[in-house]
């Protein structure tokens, strides 16, 4: 009976292993397996001096450098004032693409916006870039 019971735990676990091995890529994949990776030139853009009324936005350049379509799912500004631009359509491995943040200069002060991007990136499901200056 001790026996059977061993057998048993030792079963369960099994396949509690293999299930949980199995369920490692439920959410895409895992970590440096090929799936797609996004990769920035840079993640922060700091406008300097501007004034008020003047255009402030960026192209952050990015590069997918991983074996499966990026898909980028949504890029939004930490407030209203701050906006995203990103590719509706998959950026295919070796491609690269931009997102435009465009920034608001109504108000003077010191600006430190982030934009939230949301991919299917291993690297960067979830990756912040961000924006900085002083409106005049």
């Amino acid at each position: 009976m001790k026996n059977i019971k061993l057998l048993s735990l030792i079963v369960l676990i099994f396949t509690s292993f293999n299930t949980l091995k199995a369920q490692d890529n439920l959410f895409g994949p895992g970590m440096n397996d090929g799936g797609a990776e996004m990769k920035f030139e840079t993640e922060n853009h700091n406008f300097g001096k501007l004034k008020t009324g003047d255009k402030a936005e960026f192209d952050f350049k990015f590069k997918n450098t991983g074996k499966e379509p990026l898909i980028i799912s949504s890029a939004e500004g930490s407030c209203d004032c701050t906006k995203a631009t990103f590719p509706k359509t998959p950026i295919m491995p070796g491609q690269t693409s931009v997102i435009k943040v465009t920034y608001d200069t109504k108000k003077p002060g010191v600006i430190s916006k982030k934009v939230v991007i949301k991919s299917n990136a291993w690297n960067a499901a979830i990756k912040e870039i961000t924006i900085n200056g002083d409106v005049l």
